[in-house]
């Protein structure tokens, strides 16, 4: 059942004036909350106009020479530069490698000149189960605790089935990973409804599987 978010739905992003090494790193060393910081990314993306948008991304995969994250589309649309922010400050040149508005989904890339970490995709999403929201909000890195409470449409140009939960998300998560207990990546958090007193009573996130089957459809290897 599509749920009618009227005006209230808001886009969670905030606007103002190797392959080897990698895996047997994350394989080897203790998954924790230190690992969701070191995973993260702080996106800044800045357009024509000077016009600049916050954003966060996780990273999913690497190389000997880069590292690839998902963000959300909305976060570097109609960008002309975008930089990415480790969690020790180091800043990096992104590259976009592919966006669609289809699924408000974009994957980057960033040269790997410092040891970051890699998050792995949960295969199963189910409802009732505890949630982690994590991102960058107001530049701010956070992690939030939540429930799932449904997976299914909402009103928005998003049009596939989301994951509805109970994590507080504010402006600049937009791109940050939902994760489960054991730290595994359950989704994209996206957007978020907000009552008329403006606060946020639930927060979607672009389920696991359409996030691999988005990043089989690109050969950014």
């Amino acid at each position: 059942m599509k749920k009618k978010l009227k005006r209230y739905l808001f886009i969670i992003v905030f606007a103002s004036i190797v392959a080897l090494s990698v895996t047997v790193y994350n394989r080897y060393y203790v998954i924790n909350e230190d690992t969701l910081y070191e995973a993260h990314l702080r996106i800044v993306s800045t357009k024509s106009d000077g016009q600049t948008k916050f954003g966060s991304a996780v990273i999913f995969d690497g190389d000997r020479d880069y590292y690839y994250a998902l963000t959300n589309h909305h976060v570097v649309d109609g960008s002309n530069n975008v930089d990415a922010i480790d969690y020790m400050n180091n800043r990096y040149d992104v590259e976009v490698i592919n966006s669609t508005a289809t699924f408000d989904l974009a994957m980057i890339k960033i040269e790997r000149s410092e040891r970051l970490r890699t998050l792995d995709f949960a295969d199963d999403i189910e409802n009732d189960s505890e949630v982690i929201a994590i991102g960058y909000p107001q530049s701010i890195f956070t992690l939030t605790d939540g429930v799932i409470s449904n997976i299914e449409q909402i009103d928005h140009e998003v049009t596939i089935d989301v994951i509805h939960h109970s994590a507080v998300i504010d402006h600049g998560s937009s791109g940050g990973a939902l994760v489960n207990n054991n730290y595994e990546i359950v989704g994209i958090n996206f957007a978020g409804y907000v009552d008329a007193n403006d606060v946020v009573t639930e927060s979607y996130a672009i389920p696991s599987a359409r996030l691999i089957t988005y990043i089989d459809s690109i050969d950014y290897a």
